[in-house]
């Protein structure tokens, strides 16, 4: 499956240093809200059935910017030359044998 170009040159510094301030301000953002939701789902007139979809949803999207903010943390990302460069029959055989 091939990814999607990317509009972001994640090898530049400067680029990787300006998606990791967005990557930031969105988790504070999400966290946030992750609390306001707990914080309404104490009331007694709470539609508790809406705040937990919202509160799974919000904290989907928090475990992918989690991932994403690893992602480019990592001094070095994993490449589509590096999947070419896989021997994949010799690494399933070596799984096949565990």
């Amino acid at each position: 499956m091939k990814t999607p170009p990317s509009p972001y040159d994640i090898q530049n510094p400067q680029q990787r240093i300006a998606m990791l301030q967005k990557l930031e301000s969105l988790v504070a953002v999400l966290e946030a809200t992750k609390r306001k939701v707990d914080l309404n789902l104490e009331s007694p007139f709470a539609n508790r059935e809406r705040l937990q979809r919202v509160r799974t949803q919000v904290g989907n999207t928090l475990s992918v910017c989690r991932n994403a903010r690893r992602a480019l943390v990592q001094p070095t990302a994993i490449t589509d030359e590096d999947i070419d460069q896989v021997d994949f029959d010799a690494l399933f055989a070596k799984l096949g044998n565990l």
